[in-house]
C-alpha cells in the first residue's frame, strides 16, 4: 500500500539547549525499510515547511510510520526527535490530518510537527 506523507509545520521546537527559533531543518521518514530524506527546510521557524514524501506500508509486518526531525548547520546536524504514525491508524482510517509530538529517546517532548496522511 501506498502512503502519502505531507510535513506541514512545527510548532514549539526546542532540543536539550532550549527553544530554537531559527535555522534550517530536514527531515526524514522511514517505513519498513525505504528511508525519505527531504532536502534543507530553510528557515523552518517561520511559515510551512511544505516537505512531501511516499512511503510504503507493508500489510504484512504492519511497521509504523517513522519521522525524525534534524536540525540543520554548515558544522553539524542536530537530532530534535521523532514521531510515529500508527500503521493502523493509517491503515483503517486512510487519511489522517493531525499535530504529532516530537520526543527523543529519553521521551522528552521538543515540540510538534503537523502532518498529513493518506493512503491510495
Amino acid at each position: 500500500m501506498i502512503c502519502l506523507l505531507y510535513l506541514g509545520s512545527g510548532r514549539n521546537l526546542a532540543n536539550n539547549e532550549g527553544p530554537l527559533v531559527k535555522g534550517d531543518l530536514c527531515a526524514i521518514s522511514k517505513t519498513d525499510g525505504y528511508i525519505n530524506l527531504s532536502t534543507h527546510i530553510k528557515k523552518a521557524m517561520k511559515g510551512n515547511w511544505d516537505f512531501y514524501a511516499i512511503d510504503f506500508l507493508d500489510t504484512v509486518t504492519k511497521e509504523d510510520i517513522n519521522v525524525e526531525v534534524w536540525k540543520t548547520d554548515k558544522v553539524n546536524d542536530l537530532y530534535i526527535g521523532k514521531c510515529e504514525i500508527p500503521f493502523n491508524s493509517v491503515y483503517q482510517q486512510g487519511k489522517i490530518y493531525s499535530w504529532y509530538t516530537i520526543s527523543d529517546s529519553a521521551n522528552i517532548n521538543h515540540g510538534e510537527v503537523y502532518l498529513k496522511t493518506k493512503t491510495v
